[in-house]
């Protein structure tokens, strides 16, 4: 999720006719059907490892680079937080990225949207948009070691590769076959640029990005047909990309081959996706008002271990006919009942009954409807 500048938020702030209500949750208590499970800063994106039972985390630090943040691991049987990398890989190598890539990212690494996905070679490649020191997308080689004190993750920078300049992106999705997409949400820009273009969003939709493409060997290239308002969160299925656009609240289906547009829809404003097991794409669909959003903004840079509680929902949506339905509905509700969660980026179904959800302003990820061994 995009995350304006100080001077922005002021501004936007001085312009709204009330006061904002996001109170940040600072307890750690759980509420209804959630227990958060705390002690992460901004978990914004998560991706399950298949046949394991860790969730590979995307502790987000900001758009702008200026914060840091890691790739940590949730073990779901003790709940516990294991980080990964924090942008220096002693064992890492250079074999799966562009020829271009500068190195490792360094202590600066602050990564946003993330995708996992087992390569024809039998591997499985984490694929990482981050901003740190530069903007790129990371590839790690992703192992589970097991052993009789139980199983170990842990990731192996492997790579990067760069987009053209003036860009900010934003999320990440790979093909088995080597190729990868990233959206470019928008071109990087001063307090005064955010501001319009955010002022432009809300009012003429113009197109801001597109989606990137690189595979080995091939560089990057424009994917057509995927220009739009605010690209945001991207998944794939077979050849078929799923893209959101967050300014506009699209959903669209574009062709990995031939790059037509397949079919689209159009929702709140939308965020990341993931697979659910029977098949639907859970999205991330945020419900706040505008002045409750820019105190969230706020709070995740003035008060990163609290927790901003405005509302979202994740929808489920039937991709072959991008109908959808209401999955879970989180955050303040606006009847002044106390809330565990808010601010959901990504809601991961890791079973029947465990839904995980990230937030990009926050310090827990929100177990809902958990199961008989949640904490």
């Amino acid at each position: 999720m995009q995350m304006p500048s100080r001077l922005t938020l002021t501004l936007l702030l001085s312009l709204c006719s009330c006061a904002p209500s996001a109170t940040p949750t600072t307890t750690c208590d759980p509420v209804g059907d959630v227990v958060p499970l705390c002690g992460w800063q901004n978990p914004e994106d998560l991706a399950l490892l298949p046949d394991s039972r860790f969730v590979v985390v995307s502790e987000y630090g900001d758009m702008n680079g200026l914060k840091p943040g890691q790739l940590s691991a949730l073990h779901l049987d003790t709940f516990e937080r294991l980080p990964l990398f924090a942008g220096v890989d002693d064992e890492g190598d250079a074999t799966w990225g562009d020829d271009a890539c500068p190195g490792q990212p360094g202590p600066a690494f602050s990564p946003h949207g993330l995708h996992l996905v087992e390569r024809d070679d039998g591997a499985w490649q984490l694929s990482v948009v981050q901003h740190g020191a530069r903007e790129s997308v990371e590839l790690f080689e992703v192992h589970v070691d097991r052993g009789d004190d139980g199983d170990r993750l842990r990731v192996q920078w492997r790579g990067c590769w760069l987009p053209p300049p003036e860009t900010l992106l934003n999320d990440v999705v790979a093909l088995s076959d080597g190729q990868v997409f990233a959206t470019k949400m928008m071109a990087p820009t001063n307090a005064v640029g955010m501001m319009a273009t955010y002022a432009a969003v809300t009012t003429v939709a113009p197109d801001t990005g597109h989606v990137l493409r690189w595979a080995q060997g091939e560089g990057v290239s424009v994917v057509d047909n995927t220009s739009g308002s605010m690209p945001n969160g991207i998944e794939a299925r077979g050849r078929e990309l799923f893209i959101n656009y967050s300014g506009v609240g699209e959903i669209r289906v574009v062709d990995v081959d031939d790059a037509q547009v397949k079919r689209r829809m159009f929702f709140d404003a939308l965020d990341n996706a993931t697979w659910a097991p029977d098949g639907r794409l859970l999205v991330a669909e945020a419900r706040a008002d505008s002045a409750d959003a820019m105190a969230c903004f706020t709070q995740a840079e003035d008060a990163p271990v609290a927790q901003c509680p405005i509302a979202y929902a994740i929808v489920a949506v039937d991709p072959d006919t991008l109908m959808a339905t209401d999955f879970y509905v989180g955050g303040d509700d606006g009847s002044g009942a106390p809330v565990a969660d808010g601010a959901g980026t990504v809601g991961l179904l890791v079973d029947d009954d465990t839904l995980l959800v990230g937030t990009f302003a926050g310090d827990r990820i929100a177990l809902v409807r958990p199961s008989d061994n949640a904490p």
